[in-house]
């Protein structure tokens, strides 16, 4: 009887065995409309298939339970190449994508406040990127609260969306300023008034270039 070949479903789907259940799916969603028969470009019957049994079987708590058991045991927990995508300019990109999908959700909020819901295809098609190239950072970003997905499954930006935006252009409302120069301003026991230096979020000043170099 032959032995059945092991299959890595983790390198499959591209992600880490640690990902959690909706990464999984997210992940699976991708590879199969990658992998589809009406993909011209990127269709593979072989792998549709894999991907199909890669999800029945980590979408199982108990099969993934004893996959990751096998998986242990043959790769000692650690994939070579797990982190080779994981370059600082790769994390960059991921950055301006975020910075992107939230700029096409603004304008669309501005311009039609009461028809700003996108769809994924439209959302695409605004950024100029495949759908499955915005899987991550649609992710990210309805994880922070940024966008929400309605009752029929399209996308907006969120209230949080619409100020982390204004603040990563360096945008900023006057109350803001207000509560800014408030928090800033010591005063000292000879009731002398000082003004010490503004404090600056370095990571929201770093997002901001690169928004503003693309």
């Amino acid at each position: 009887m032959a032995i059945a070949q092991f299959i890595d479903y983790y390198d499959l789907l591209c992600i880490s065995a640690k990902a959690n259940a909706e990464l999984v799916e997210t992940a699976v969603r991708a590879q199969l409309r990658r992998y589809s028969p009406q993909n011209e470009q990127t269709a593979d019957a072989t792998k549709f298939e894999l991907v199909k049994k890669a999800y029945l079987t980590l979408s199982n708590p108990r099969s993934r339970i004893s996959y990751d058991a096998e998986y242990k045991r043959r790769t000692g927990g650690i994939r070579s190449d797990s982190h080779r995508s994981v370059t600082p300019e790769a994390m960059r990109d991921e950055i301006r994508k975020r910075h992107t999908i939230l700029t096409v959700l603004y304008e669309r909020m501005l311009k039609k406040p009461q028809d700003a819901d996108l769809t994924g295809k439209e959302i695409s098609a605004g950024v100029g990127l495949s759908f499955e190239r915005l899987e991550f950072p649609l992710w990210f970003l309805r994880e922070k609260g940024l966008i929400c997905r309605t009752d029929v499954g399209d996308l907006r930006i969120t209230a949080e969306g619409v100020e982390w935006l204004e603040n990563a252009y360096g945008v900023r409302s006057p109350s803001a300023d207000h509560a800014a120069e408030s928090d800033n301003t010591e005063t000292t026991g000879a009731g002398d008034v000082s003004n010490s230096e503004p404090n600056v979020d370095v990571s929201m000043l770093s997002l901001s270039e690169v928004v503003v170099s693309q």
